[in-house]
């Protein structure tokens, strides 16, 4: 190491590892700099045992207060209320600290970091005793290097089988791993020239400019001016027949829902309403014929969490994002009820005009 500042060097060694071919030498010098952010994530453990815990408290809830109130919107509101307050409890909210090579390596697990550390340990022990233990560091580093292998392999095909064939998660992922960064959102937006930090403020500007899009759109629509009975072919006497649903109907719905970690405003993935199918099927079929009966669909499932998505050009422009709703995983299976019923009516009744995009 050369250097025309020899003043400023503290310290100089060589370091013994076996990170290359021959030793690392380094130098120590003061230097200014800023303080390293650690990465701190928040998760939920969805493991088997947790998930199992929380089917028998579901089974273990006696349910027939709730499903007897008349309003079928009072009662799934309670019923929505049990289940998140149960899920909060079995899988609660953990925040973890990274180290540096947690956050680079996601497939180090505690187990592999440990192993590490004995592998250089032994190498440092091979470097003073060559001929005696050589044989012993190069059987636990070709140990350790499968290993590793194996733990990045298994965790990249999870991630890519969670992903279900979209391969724009796919991408994602094999960009995250070839080390690409993302365009991510901005953590300030500019408003009457002013930059704006404030979370609780980006948070309402972006409310605002979302639900001025709607009115925008409907005024730069340009009307034609032809009644909607123009496009109805004649007078349907037949009332709609709204058969109830049931428990078969409903946990095929539910099993048939993608493998998603997203969640709505309650927090509650696709994957764990999946796995206890079986314990609330019964009480949620009862609610969805309740609604049928009613005609009334659930408020808690008409609320969506909105994010706003990154597209192009200057990220501190709310123009320059759109906004992307997630509706609790609840509210797909009382759609998908719903349709079933309305679509055999206009098919049957002749509803649809050729024009109408089909699905």
């Amino acid at each position: 190491i050369f250097t025309n500042k020899v003043n400023c060097v503290t310290r100089s060694a060589v370091i013994i590892s076996d990170i290359s071919d021959h030793y690392p030498i380094f130098i120590q010098k003061p230097i200014s700099h800023e303080y390293r952010i650690p990465t701190v994530i928040t998760y939920r453990k969805y493991n088997d045992r947790n998930i199992q815990n929380f089917k028998e408290a579901l089974r273990a809830y006696d349910f027939n207060e709730i499903l007897s109130t008349v309003n079928s919107n009072d009662a799934f509101t309670q019923f929505h209320s049990v289940l998140i307050e149960l899920f909060e409890e079995h899988f609660p909210l953990i925040t973890k600290e990274l180290s540096h090579k947690q956050a680079k390596n996601p497939w180090m697990t505690p187990g592999l970091l440990v192993s590490q550390k004995e592998k250089d340990r032994l190498f440092r022990r091979y470097k003073r005793h060559p001929i005696t233990r050589r044989d012993e560091f190069k059987q636990y580093k070709n140990a350790f290097t499968k290993l590793t292998k194996i733990a990045r392999e298994n965790y990249v095909q999870n991630l890519i089988e969670t992903s279900q064939g979209n391969s724009k998660k796919v991408w994602k992922i094999i960009s995250n791993l070839l080390g690409k960064k993302t365009q991510g959102n901005s953590d300030s937006i500019i408003i009457d020239d002013e930059v704006i930090t404030d979370p609780k403020i980006i948070s309402n500007a972006f409310n605002n400019y979302f639900n001025s899009i709607p009115s925008t759109l409907s005024e730069s629509i340009i009307s034609n001016n032809i009644p909607f009975e123009h496009y109805l072919k004649g007078a349907i006497i037949e009332q709609p027949i709204i058969n109830p649903t049931d428990p078969n109907e409903v946990k095929t719905i539910i099993n048939g829902l993608k493998n998603s970690s997203s969640t709505g405003w309650d927090n509650i993935p696709n994957n764990v309403i999946k796995a206890l199918s079986g314990a609330i099927v019964a009480p949620l079929t009862q609610l969805i014929n309740k609604s049928l009966q009613q005609g009334i669909f659930p408020d808690a499932l008409k609320i969506a969490k909105i994010s706003p998505i990154y597209k192009s050009k200057s990220k501190t422009d709310i123009k320059n994002y759109r906004p992307i709703s997630v509706l609790p995983v609840i509210s797909k299976v009382f759609e998908k009820v719903f349709y079933a019923r309305l679509y055999t009516h206009f098919i049957s009744n002749n509803l649809l005009s050729q024009n109408q995009y089909r699905s």
